[in-house]
């Protein structure tokens, strides 16, 4: 679509005369997985190749609606209108989870908290489930995918305790899992908690079922639960859900060969029968960096494994 037939449309909807985006065509894929696990990394490698529409920092800015967020983004980003020298500007750089740069990747919560009872990412209820608007978020979903005629991709954080009614309720959905070496992951969610909130007795992000019983234990056994029964609700769940609407990826293999990643990826497509077409150029792989570096002293680490293990072999 040119410039004009998108100033066009912009002024249909300031009017009121809103179109009601078609049917998702698309596999749609939601990357979940532990906080710290390498969803980040995987999402802004994925927007990079090519191949996906993906949540921006500008989109998020326009989150109560993706039809005039979607029109503003390519009115002021696409280089072929000339305000703007470059359509792209992935950096591979965040800040748990927050990047710079309008067309960066964004966690998208603002959009998501649209249609879930809660804010935080947590297990929710058979009641709550009951009141998420799975077809409007599908709805405006489906807009981004129109628009960029290409498959959406995001976090699926705020879905990822409850995949297997999420599976039910939305239309050809990938959940695509990421998994880390835990003591990687315990390490950076113990980081963030002093640098998010201050000290490290303080709950950061994620909520699993067994929040209820976590927020009174030390803070290795938290940062162990967390981390353990998040990989254990989601891989529960993707044990019923059919193959070909999940993949899990190990962040090792991710940081190791992202190329390799990528093509397990292009294969899920096309077994839910679409061709991913992609850039496989070597600067978008060479972007990838292995981020398992040991960085606390020995003492808390140990603590963390000690925590972490007594709940493995339970």
């Amino acid at each position: 679509m040119n410039e004009v037939d998108l100033i066009n449309e912009f002024n249909e909807l300031v009017k009121g005369n809103n179109k009601t985006a078609l049917d998702i065509s698309y596999p749609t894929t939601y990357i979940v997985g532990c906080p710290r696990s390498g969803t980040t990394a995987l999402l802004q490698f994925l927007a990079e190749t090519g191949g996906f529409s993906y949540p921006t920092n500008c989109l998020t800015r326009f989150s109560s609606s993706m039809e005039y967020a979607t029109i503003i983004q390519e009115l002021m980003f696409n280089a072929e209108f000339g305000l703007v020298d470059s359509t792209r500007n992935i950096d591979f750089s965040s800040d748990y989870g927050r990047s710079n740069g309008s067309l960066n990747t964004n966690e998208f919560f603002h959009f998501y908290r649209r249609f879930f009872p809660n804010n935080e990412i947590r297990a929710l209820e058979s009641t709550e489930l009951g009141l998420v608007d799975c077809i409007q978020l599908q709805q405006q979903l489906s807009v981004i995918e129109k628009f960029y005629k290409k498959p959406f991709v995001s976090k699926g954080l705020m879905l990822q305790y409850n995949l297997d009614f999420f599976y039910r309720q939305l239309r050809k959905p990938i959940f695509l899992y990421i998994k880390r070496n835990p003591i990687y992951v315990m390490q950076s969610i113990y980081t963030a908690r002093v640098k998010e909130s201050g000290s490290a007795k303080n709950w950061w992000s994620a909520k699993p079922k067994e929040y209820s019983f976590l927020k009174n234990s030390d803070i290795y056994s938290q940062i162990a639960g967390q981390v353990f029964y998040t990989n254990k609700a989601i891989e529960n769940a993707l044990f019923s859900i059919p193959e070909e609407a999940k993949l899990e990826v190990l962040y090792e293999d991710f940081v190791s060969s992202p190329q390799q990643v990528l093509e397990r990826i292009v294969e899920k497509y096309a077994v839910n029968n679409y061709a991913l077409n992609h850039n496989t150029a070597s600067e978008v792989v060479e972007n990838v960096k292995d981020g398992n570096k040991i960085k606390l002293e020995s003492s808390i680490l140990d603590k963390l494994q000690e925590a972490y293990n007594r709940l493995a072999n339970k």
